[in-house]
C-alpha cells in the first residue's frame, strides 16, 4: 500500500469550488501535473517530488490540476 501527501492548485475556478466539497471516503478522479510555485521575491519555492521513493520534507506531490471530478 501506498499513500502521498498531495497539494491541488486549481487551474479554474470551479475546480477549486469541488475541492471544497469532497468528504472523506470519496473517490475522485484527477488529472494534471506536478509543479514548482516561485515566491514573487524569489526568496523560496515549493517544488514537486518527482519521484515515489522519497520520504520526509520535500516528498509531497504538488499537482496543477487541469480536470477534477467526484466519482463516487
Amino acid at each position: 500500500m501506498q499513500n502521498a501527501n498531495m497539494y491541488m492548485v486549481p487551474s479554474k475556478e470551479w475546480i477549486a469550488k469541488q475541492l471544497d466539497r469532497v468528504k472523506e471516503g470519496q473517490i475522485v478522479g484527477l488529472k494534471g501535473f506536478p509543479v514548482r510555485i516561485d515566491a514573487k521575491d524569489q526568496l523560496w519555492h515549493w517544488q514537486s517530488s518527482s519521484t515515489r521513493e522519497d520520504i520526509g520534507a520535500g516528498a509531497c506531490e504538488l499537482i496543477y490540476l487541469t480536470d477534477f471530478q467526484i466519482t463516487v
